[in-house]
């Protein structure tokens, strides 16, 4: 029961006044409130939607260069890549002044690799190699990159011939 105030009347209560149309202002910004998350939520599900769709494009596009794997990974592999700084050029010179040199050159990717859908691992940063390696988070559902880095007298790329390894 009710107190009752000096009046004999029940005290106010803190309900929200009526407008014009016999609405309460707090429903028409609950509904606007409401209207706003179903606009965000339908955005949000566009953006998945788009990401999905680009994913397989980009697995599909992998899968005819020879690249096949996770896509996820590989674009980490690619964002370091693009992050890392620009190898330096190979020096002949600081290689003849030096006693004991120690090369490396990366393999290219070869087929029994491409069919088990494996994919490019190692970046040569020359004089720096590093190789990446894709593992999952504690939750196993995020990925993450783990890059141990090696560091050479001189590191060449799959795409340099012979004749500039050996001078």
């Amino acid at each position: 029961m009710w107190p009752m105030s000096k009046g004999g009347r029940a005290p106010k209560t803190t309900t929200p006044r009526k407008q014009e149309g016999g609405r309460r202002r707090s429903t028409d910004r609950t509904v606007a409130a409401v209207q706003a998350m179903e606009k965000k939520r339908q955005a949000r599900r566009a953006s998945v939607d788009q990401y999905r769709r680009g994913r397989i494009e980009e697995a599909k596009e992998n899968e005819r260069r020879g690249r096949p794997g996770d896509v996820d990974f590989q674009r980490m592999i690619k964002k370091f890549r693009e992050a890392a700084r620009e190898p330096r050029p190979y020096r002949v010179g600081d290689v003849q002044r030096l006693q004991v040199n120690v090369s490396v050159r990366k393999r290219p990717t070869n087929q029994k690799e491409v069919r088990r859908k494996d994919w490019d691992s190692v970046t040569i940063l020359n004089p720096r190699v590093a190789v990446h390696f894709c593992k999952l988070r504690v939750d196993g559902i995020t990925k993450f990159l783990d890059n141990t880095t090696f560091e050479f007298d001189q590191a060449f790329s799959e795409h340099a011939n012979n004749d500039e390894v050996y001078s």
